[in-house]
C-alpha cells in the first residue's frame, strides 16, 4: 500500500437524506458513514432501489430541491482544512463539482446537451483559467485523446447523437476530468456498455487512477465486476451501508449475511451452476421495516433482528458490519 493510500481524501459521518414527497419526507438513506482513502477505488454495491445513486449524489448536492441533508460530508483538499460540503452555498458547491469532484453517470446522453458539439461541452468543463489564457482545443483534443477516444477530432466536431454509446461515455468521462477533479463519482458507468467496451473503459479509469493518483468512488450492482477494479467495498441495502472493508477480504470472508449472498450468487454465475437467488425482493423506500432492514430475506435472522436496528460495529475482517450474527462467528 503506497503512503497516500493511508490518507483519507473523502470523509462521510452519520449522514441522513430525506427527500420531499408530496407534503412529506421518505427516508432514503440511514446514517451513512464511510471514508474514501486517497489514490484508491471504493466500490459501492447493491440492489436496484438500495440508495446507491442518491448517495453518490447528495455527496455533491445534485439531490431535488426540498431534500434535507443531515451529518457530515468532509473533503480533504491537498492543502488547508477539511471543507465540510453539507454546509457550502450552491455557488461554493459548483465550484467544487468538476474541480474538485468531479461525476460520470450510467446515461452520458443525459447529461449532456444534444445541440451543442462534444468538443464544446468538454471546452466548458475546463477551468476558467485553460479557456481565459488560451482557446482551449490542444487541451480538449488531449482529453478525448486520453479518454480513450482514437479520433479526437472527429469526436470533437460530432454532436452526442453522432456517437456510439461507448464513445459518447468516453466523452462524458473527459469532460468529467477535465477540471482536474481529486474524486471522480462513477455512477454505474459501464452498465449500457458491451463487454468489450466496458473492460476498455474500466482499463483506462484504472491508468488515470494510476498516473494522476485520481480517488474513485465506483457504483456498481455486480459485486463480481467491482471486485476486480476496487480497493475497498462498501455494501449497501436498503438505504443503509451494511458491510465495509477491504475488497479481498470481503470477498473471501464475507460477515454480512446479504454479501455473502451477492458473492456466493456471483459465484455461481461464474461458474455456470444454479444460482442460488435471495429470496424475496428489496423493498420500497415507502416502506416502514422495524429492525434489521435485511431481516425479512435473511435465512439467520431471529426475534432481534425483527426488532431492534443493529449498530455499525468492528467485523473480524478489519472493517465495519450492521448484524447480530455476523458469519465469521458461526
Amino acid at each position: 500500500m503506497h503512503k497516500s493510500e493511508n490518507e483519507i481524501i473523502l470523509s462521510v459521518q452519520n449522514l441522513n437524506v430525506k427527500l420531499s414527497v408530496g407534503d412529506s419526507y421518505l427516508s432514503i438513506i440511514e446514517d451513512a458513514s464511510f471514508k474514501l482513502r486517497k489514490g484508491t477505488t471504493l466500490g459501492l454495491i447493491g440492489e436496484s432501489g438500495s440508495g446507491k445513486s442518491i448517495l453518490c449524489k447528495s455527496i455533491i448536492n445534485l439531490l431535488p430541491g426540498g431534500s434535507r441533508l443531515e451529518g457530515n460530508v468532509s473533503f480533504y483538499p491537498e492543502s488547508g482544512k477539511p471543507e465540510d460540503l453539507l454546509s457550502l452555498s450552491e455557488d461554493e458547491m459548483r465550484f467544487i463539482r468538476g474541480k474538485e469532484i468531479g461525476f460520470l453517470s450510467q446515461e452520458p446522453s443525459s447529461s449532456m446537451n444534444p445541440v451543442m458539439k462534444c468538443g464544446q461541452q468538454v471546452l466548458d468543463a475546463l477551468p476558467d483559467s485553460e479557456r481565459k489564457n488560451t482557446d482551449g482545443v490542444p487541451q480538449v483534443l488531449k482529453l478525448l485523446k486520453n479518454s480513450g477516444l482514437k479520433e479526437p477530432e472527429i469526436v470533437a466536431n460530432s454532436y452526442p447523437h453522432e456517437l456510439s454509446g461507448g464513445m459518447l461515455q468516453r466523452v462524458a468521462l473527459a469532460a468529467a476530468l477535465a477540471g482536474r477533479p481529486k474524486i471522480l463519482i462513477a455512477d454505474e458507468p459501464v452498465t449500457a456498455l458491451d463487454a468489450s467496451t466496458r473492460t476498455g473503459l474500466m482499463k483506462l479509469l484504472h491508468n488515470l487512477k494510476e498516473e494522476i493518483g485520481l480517488s474513485v468512488i465506483l457504483v456498481s450492482h455486480d459485486i463480481e465486476f467491482v471486485s476486480h477494479w476496487a480497493d475497498d467495498i462498501m455494501v449497501m441495502y436498503f438505504g443503509g451501508i451494511v458491510e465495509f472493508g477491504e475488497t479481498n477480504k470481503i470477498l473471501s470472508s464475507p460477515a454480512h449475511p446479504y454479501t455473502k449472498a451477492l458473492v456466493d450468487l456471483s459465484k455461481s454465475f461464474k461458474s455456470g451452476s444454479m444460482p442460488k437467488t435471495i429470496p424475496g425482493d428489496i423493498p420500497t423506500m415507502e416502506v416502514t421495516i422495524s429492525g434489521c432492514s435485511f431481516h425479512p430475506r435473511c435465512e439467520y435472522a431471529d426475534d432481534i433482528c425483527s426488532t431492534t436496528e443493529p449498530k455499525s460495529e468492528a467485523a473480524s475482517h478489519g472493517g465495519k458490519i450492521r448484524c447480530f450474527h455476523p458469519l465469521q462467528q458461526k
